[in-house]
C-alpha cells in the first residue's frame, strides 16, 4: 500500500491510510451534472449529546467537486494497517490535507 502523502505549507505530512479515494465514490454515486459542492453530515446521534465548546453538532462540510475528485481527498477505514479507531472517526473518515 502506498502511503498518503500531502505538502502542507513548510512541512509534510505522511499518514498511511486504508481506505479508497473520494473520487471512487462520487463516480460510484454520479452526482448530478449540475452540482457544485458535496455535503458531508457527521453522524447524528443524541446519546452523544453536544459537547460545550466544541463545533456545533452534527458537524458539517462541503467541498467543491473539483475538491472532492482531488488525488488526496481519501475516505479512510483505517490507519497503519489497523481499522480506524473510535477516535479517529470510526468507522468512515473524510481525510482531506488541506482542511
Amino acid at each position: 500500500m502506498e502511503p498518503n502523502r500531502a505538502k502542507l505549507g513548510n512541512f509534510a505530512a505522511l499518514t498511511i491510510q486504508v481506505g479508497f479515494p473520494l473520487s471512487k465514490l462520487l463516480d460510484a454515486v454520479s452526482p448530478n451534472v449540475d452540482a457544485d459542492y458535496v455535503l458531508f453530515t457527521s453522524y447524528e446521534d443524541d446519546a452523544h449529546g453536544n459537547f460545550a465548546g466544541s463545533y456545533p453538532w452534527p458537524y458539517h462540510e462541503a467541498l467543491t467537486i473539483d475538491e472532492a475528485r482531488n488525488e488526496l481527498a481519501f475516505l479512510s477505514v483505517g490507519m497503519y494497517q489497523a481499522q480506524l479507531p473510535p477516535q479517529n472517526g470510526a468507522p468512515l473518515r473524510l481525510t482531506l490535507p488541506w482542511k
